[in-house]
């Protein structure tokens, strides 16, 4: 099991821009997950309108729109798409812990 240390003021580095349930291919969209201070992701609901804002800015005008899209829709990952991702975010997790001594 994954642990992440909690760092103060921030809220364990994540964000979700808009909607969360269900099994939505958006939540494994990186574009969609960015740090955030505590006060913004918890008391004030993740100010989903400014996030949004803020991804068109940094990734194109339309992406906000894309992830609203993609999070009214389900999806069933293959196995072999589960294996993948998993090696993929292993790597990251495996890489930041070499260089950031986690």
């Amino acid at each position: 099991m994954l642990h992440v240390r909690s760092r103060p003021p921030l809220d364990r580095g994540r964000r979700r821009a808009l909607y969360e349930q269900g099994l939505h291919e958006y939540r494994w969209d990186e574009t969609n997950v960015q740090f955030q201070c505590k006060r913004c992701n918890g008391f004030r609901s993740g100010e989903q309108y400014l996030f949004s804002i803020h991804l068109d800015q940094e990734h194109g005008e339309g992406t906000a729109e894309r992830l609203m899209i993609a999070s009214k829709k389900t999806r069933k990952f293959t196995h072999a798409e589960l294996e993948q991702m998993f090696h993929h975010y292993k790597r990251l997790v495996d890489e930041l812990r070499s260089t950031k001594g986690l």
